[in-house]
């Protein structure tokens, strides 16, 4: 037999800013098996070596190690005969207070052996023992038991506690139990029982064993042959399946809850199985094996919650019959060929157990060199994780939203949210600290969240207006910001003067918003054309010919238009957007009729009457040409100044009396005013 060292392993449990998933530490404790005559297989190596023991157990027995895969004790007969089992230290021999271990009557109870240890202290292990049937057949009635064992006695080898040694936790129970975890930090052990689809749960938590169980009543037994043949528990604890032998023999299903360890909602998952059977989820529940007195079936569990493609991809995958499985520390199962006489037993494994079909790899590896040694391997342990408590700080800035989704880390069994709430998730729309409590197994973790909105408003306008030679002042001030505009600036304000546009970048801590506005050129024109002259008595109509916001008139009116008729000059000043536009028109009225007369006569004689000649004219002109001829022809007079006068001289020399001629030529200054002739006769008087 290996001779097996103990090693002492410690775990460091770090406080982390940024919390962890948990995930599962390698375990060794269940590394080796005991078995059978004198048997054992050591997974220390990696693969299964066969060891020798000192037990002589056919069905029930049970192995401990510690997590570094080191032997601690074990559990059986230790002769064929009826004796009560005995627990063994590492150096096999009986434990000073080891011997008369009751229950397990002739090592004959199937499952009847389950070994647990204590939540709060590694030194400690209930050894649960149930009754065989033969004891019932006997007259006997049936238990389940268990005794401690304290490894810190005997030197270290371990001893039962005399003081807690066959306790007596339930009766009337069948050669059927397993072990699973609970929600948190806490074990079930489920039982069956005799005679009737009983199941009764018992809780295990760091203060004990709660002896009332949780009962669970399944479809009434009518008589002796209606029982629980084997169960087993799917590896997340969820459900329990289970084989009922009897004259219809059936495959049930059925909700395990975790919290309150009632068992629920039954579905029968197939029927008519062959003799006594043995039931096994695979290592990640994908796949069910079932062991018949004939054969191994797989179903493709993965198809669950259908039942009928189950039951469709049920597969044979070896065509003779083993006994239970058990799953190995390399995740492949393990069983035992059939006790036959005079046929030396061997280790047959499924190298692929999460594979479909022929492909999960089913073969014998290992001859044991014995005949009718045992029909299992026994019921692994079940540890939970250390007990820690650990904390950690998450500081959240949620940008520019007004609510954010705070996540724990995946992974843990249950979650506590500071206001109650339960889940992986929580909703917050508020600044504020918030905290998770995380449970797996028996380590919680806190994770705070000190959370802080951030919403940078929308500052900049997506479009605005300068006029020309005007400037705009952006403004992008924000509290606690910095800032970066398009050219690197990096002031809260931006004078921009020309079209394009115009980026800043605002940062507050962690969050930043890009806003970018387009400056476009609004400036207009608006003209009342050139300056008129008009006819007196006429008007004409001034109009703005723009759209506009807000127009006026310097006379105060505010329509689109304005008749005038009186000479002056007129203004108008009109908005559209933040722009204005001006312009003003001069109007003239002029007269326009009578624009001229000639006298007929006058009297140069010095004497300050009519001394002089010269059209009146009425009307301002253009052009003017104003002449005199005498009656030879000959031109005495000429100017091309209105103002201008004749004395009725010539070349200085005063004209006698007697008849002249005058012509005029003139253009007014007034609207499509032509030049004008003309011409008549002066009579010079003295």
């Amino acid at each position: 037999m290996k001779t097996l060292l103990s090693t002492l392993l410690t775990t460091f449990f770090f406080s982390v800013i940024l919390s962890l998933p948990l995930t599962s530490i390698a375990q060794g404790e269940n590394n080796i098996w005991a078995f059978g005559d004198s048997l054992g297989l050591d997974f220390n190596s990696g693969s299964p070596v066969p060891i020798a023991t000192s037990i002589q157990s056919r069905e029930s027995a049970g192995t401990a190690c510690n997590a570094a895969g080191q032997l601690l004790f074990y559990i059986g007969v230790t002769e064929l005969t009826y004796m009560p089992n005995s627990i063994l230290d590492r150096t096999n021999q009986i434990m000073p207070n080891g011997g008369n271990i009751l229950g397990n009557f002739g090592s004959s109870a199937v499952n009847g052996i389950c070994i647990v240890p204590f939540i709060n202290d590694t030194n400690l292990y209930y050894v649960f023992v149930l009754s065989a049937d033969e004891e019932r057949q006997r007259g006997l009635q049936t238990y389940l038991r268990y005794s401690v064992v304290d490894m810190r006695l005997n030197g270290g080898l371990g001893d039962v506690d005399v003081a807690r040694k066959n306790i007596i936790i339930d009766s009337f129970t069948s050669e059927q139990m397993r072990i699973t975890k609970g929600l948190n930090c806490e074990l079930w052990l489920i039982a069956t029982h005799n005679d009737t689809l009983i199941f009764d749960a018992f809780k295990i938590t760091a203060d004990g064993i709660d002896n009332k169980p949780v009962t669970t009543g399944l479809p009434s037994a009518k008589s002796l042959n209606l029982t629980i043949c084997d169960f087993d528990i799917s590896p997340d604890g969820s459900q329990v399946v289970y084989h009922q032998i009897g004259p219809s023999p059936k495959l049930i299903l059925y909700d395990f809850n975790k919290t309150d360890g009632t068992i629920t909602n039954p579905q029968i998952l197939d029927t008519g199985m062959s003799g006594v059977c043995r039931v096994k989820f695979s290592p990640n529940g994908s796949k069910l094996y079932l062991t018949t007195d004939i054969e191994v079936l797989q179903y493709d569990y993965s198809q669950y919650p259908s039942i009928p493609d189950i039951v469709a991809s049920k597969t044979s995958i070896w065509n003779k019959s083993v006994g239970a499985f058990r799953t190995g520390p390399d995740k492949k199962m393990y069983a035992l060929t059939p006790t036959i006489p005079s046929i030396t037993q061997k280790v047959i494994c499924i190298n692929k157990p999460e594979a479909a079909g022929s492909s999960c790899d089913i073969t014998q590896i290992i001859d044991l060199n014995k005949s009718q040694q045992s029909n299992n391997f026994g019921l692994p342990i079940i540890t939970l994780a250390a007990a820690t408590s650990t904390s950690s700080r998450t500081d959240t800035t949620i940008c520019q939203a007004s609510q954010a989704t705070l996540s724990a880390t995946i992974g843990y069994n249950s979650y506590t949210w500071s206001n109650g709430s339960v889940g992986e998730t929580l909703q917050v729309s508020q600044d504020g600290t918030y905290w998770v409590q995380m449970q797996r197994e028996c380590s919680s973790h806190t994770d705070t969240f000190v959370v802080r909105f951030v919403n940078i408003p929308t500052i900049l306008k997506p479009t605005d207006s300068i006029c020309n030679n005007s400037e705009i002042l952006l403004d992008a001030t924000t509290a606690l910001a910095s800032y970066l505009w398009q050219d690197a600036s990096t002031a809260a304000t931006y004078t921009a003067s020309k079209e394009g546009n115009y980026t800043v970048v605002i940062k507050v801590g962690p969050c930043q918003s890009t806003q970018t506005t387009t400056i476009s050129n609004k400036s207009f024109s608006i003209d009342l054309g050139e300056d008129k002259k008009l006819c007196d008595g006429e008007s004409v109509l001034l109009k703005v010919d723009a759209a506009f916001d807000a127009m006026a008139w310097n006379d105060g009116s505010t329509a689109d238009t304005l008749v005038v008729n009186n000479s002056g000059q007129y203004a108008v000043m009109v908005q559209k957007g933040i722009c204005i536009a001006k312009d003003s028109v001069q109007i003239d009225f002029v007269g326009c009729s009578n624009c001229i007369a000639f006298p007929n006569a006058f009297t140069p004689n010095n004497d300050n009457k009519n001394d002089y000649y010269r059209p009146i004219l009425n009307c301002n002109v253009l052009s003017y040409s104003f002449k005199v001829y005498n009656r030879y022809g000959q031109e005495v007079f000429a100017s091309k100044n209105p103002a201008d006068k004749w004395d009725g001289s010539f070349k200085g020399q005063p004209l006698g009396l007697g008849v002249y001629y005058y012509f005029v030529k003139v253009q007014y200054d007034y609207p499509n005013a032509q030049e004008e002739l003309y011409k008549g006769d002066i009579a010079l008087v003295r």
